[in-house]
């Protein structure tokens, strides 16, 4: 006797799980009694099709009036008895629902694969797409119970909350004052023109919040964008506020400091072309504190083939917003400003690319970062303006702040402390010592992919 699919017969006991469900449920392999039962569902439902809720006893009622002599079998008996004694937890009644309901999709896709790979039929992907979003749409979602339905917390616990315990701190002061820390959550999104910086500013703040994870937290950084180990070298020059070449004299000191520093806490996976399921696959897989998808716009999902790009973009931001909730984690997107914002200082969200109502209509914040024709960029440092051209966080303040972008170790800081002399002081701020010949082996290796052969002599 199946106590899993005992679930199922009480689950199809509903006329809407049935009218929704026992077309998928019926096809599956199932024990006799349960394929039984299941029949007898159906029956009562045809003859009493005005009948909403058909109840345990109902049932047993009309199971031993419709099937007098299987009723008298030992087994029919032990599963009427059970199906009057069992109840389970609707969390734990999902989770097995959805499990069968995978089956059944699953072998009508390795069905359909199948003809593909006799050669007996092609093109058929589309159809298996769209049963993988048929299946998603179909899941099985319960009520939950009623302490778990409604927010339930007294003031001194959710100021416990909001303002006693740690969120994560920006590098950039005026972040912290105006979006706050980060407590998990929120979805936002940074944008700007190209080769203005933004990679560069992620950077810079993840490095600054990975030093602050617990032992089992990680940054989950999706890069569909640039080369994933360019990526990670500008993470070591932020984390250790160091120039390539102090990475290249010093990389054994180097590894260490950046370990020390929580550096090897941000996850980089690194795909041409990334999904949503990917993303989630990988939050069900580690503890991620914060989620970085660069770029966001580029994220694809089931069923989103046939959306304009208008209408995509307001989904796909949706899908990361149900990921922060769901995670209780904060997620930042990375975007493209578009050809309105060139050499602009200050960015609005009509300046995002393609999307100028649904994807803001997502977001908890937006960050916009502008670059002005009219600065001379050395060739190292310069100025770069922080439009919050939309804020939900903290007290909701939107602000505009010049801030100082020193491109050779990927850092932002506040203009008012901030200059090149002070971010990139060798003598406090680069590790120091001579480094073991294999960590430098490997700063080669990973200098000579990115920038070609530099020169790795030690001095």
């Amino acid at each position: 006797m199946n106590i899993e699919e005992i679930s199922l017969v009480l689950f199809l006991l509903s006329k809407e799980n049935f009218d929704k469900y026992f077309k998928f449920i019926f096809e599956l392999n199932l024990e006799l009694e349960t394929k039984n039962f299941l029949k007898t569902i159906q029956e009562y439902f045809s003859e009493y099709p005005d009948k909403e809720v058909l109840s345990v006893e109902e049932l047993l009622v009309f199971f031993s009036v419709k099937h007098p002599i299987l009723k008298k079998r030992t087994s029919y008996s032990a599963y009427l008895e059970r199906l009057g004694s069992t109840e389970i937890d609707n969390k734990v009644l999902e989770e097995n629902l959805n499990h069968f309901l995978e089956k059944y999709f699953a072998s009508e896709m390795v069905f359909k694969l199948t003809e593909v790979l006799d050669g007996d039929s092609y093109s058929v992907l589309d159809e298996v797409q769209e049963m993988l979003s048929e299946f998603n749409e179909r899941k099985v979602k319960l009520n939950k119970d009623e302490d778990q339905l409604f927010v339930k917390s007294n003031l001194t616990e959710l100021l416990q909350e909001e303002v006693h315990e740690a969120g994560l701190r920006w590098r950039l002061s005026c972040l912290n004052e105006s979006i706050g820390e980060l407590r998990g959550g929120s979805l936002g999104h940074v944008f700007a023109r190209v080769d203005t910086g933004k990679t560069s500013f992620i950077v810079s703040e993840v490095s600054n919040f990975a030093s602050q994870l617990k032992d089992d937290e990680v940054i989950l950084w999706c890069n569909n964008e640039e080369k994933g180990k360019r990526v990670l070298f500008r993470i070591y020059q932020s984390v250790l506020k160091c120039s390539k070449a102090d990475l290249v004299n010093y990389p054994a000191d180097a590894e260490e400091e950046f370990i020390k520093l929580g550096g090897h806490k941000i996850k980089i996976y690194d795909q041409a072309i990334i999904t949503v399921e990917d993303i989630e696959q990988l939050m069900k897989t580690y503890n991620v504190r914060l989620l970085v998808i660069d770029q966001g716009d580029k994220v694809r999902f089931s069923g989103d083939r046939d959306m304009s790009t208008v209408e995509r973009l307001k989904a796909v931001y949706g899908k990361f917003r149900e990921l922060a909730k769901s995670y209780d984690c904060d997620v930042i997107a990375v975007g493209q400003a578009s050809a309105s914002a060139e050499g602009l200082k200050w960015l609005k969200t009509s300046d995002m690319d393609n999307s100028k109502t649904g994807k803001p209509g997502e977001l908890d914040y937006a960050i916009g970062i502008g670059k002005s024709f009219d600065d001379v960029d050395n060739p190292v440092c310069s100025i770069r303006y922080i439009s919050l051209c939309k804020n939900k966080m903290n007290e909701g303040k939107h602000g505009r702040y010049e801030v100082v972008f020193n491109a050779s170790c990927a850092l932002y800081t506040d203009k008012a402390s901030g200059s090149f002399s002070e971010v990139s002081k060798s003598d406090d701020q680069s590790p120091q010592g001579s480094g073991s010949p294999e960590i430098k082996s490997t700063f080669k290796s990973l200098l000579s992919e990115i920038y070609g052969n530099p020169n790795m002599e030690q001095k």
